[in-house]
């Protein structure tokens, strides 16, 4: 209950804080992380050929988004297509005895 007290009524924001949350791979070793020093990076170790097969199966394409966005657009044009065609065969309409 005092820490409760203690922690409303806190007049700053505590720098250091105990809980400390991070992923990791199972192609990953050495990632424990130290509670104060930041420079845990350098020492992980990296499974090379399990890092490369995990992203070869992440990165599947998807084409899906591509088809789509192009099919919008051809149907886009089609319209487009028909009033340039109409715009150019457009006749000039003359009044008897007025000049073109």
């Amino acid at each position: 209950k005092m820490r409760d007290i203690a922690t409303e009524d806190c007049a700053w924001i505590p720098v250091y804080h105990s809980v400390s949350l991070s992923l990791a791979y199972d192609w990953l070793r050495n990632n424990k992380a130290h509670p104060i020093a930041n420079d845990f990076n350098q020492y992980r170790s990296v499974d090379v050929e399990k890092r490369a097969r995990a992203q070869r199966e992440w990165n599947q394409p998807n084409f899906v988004p591509v088809a789509t966005i192009l099919g919008l657009l051809a149907l886009g044009t089609i319209p487009a297509i028909a009033v340039v065609k109409q715009r150019i065969n457009r006749r000039i309409r003359v009044s008897e005895g007025g000049d073109a």
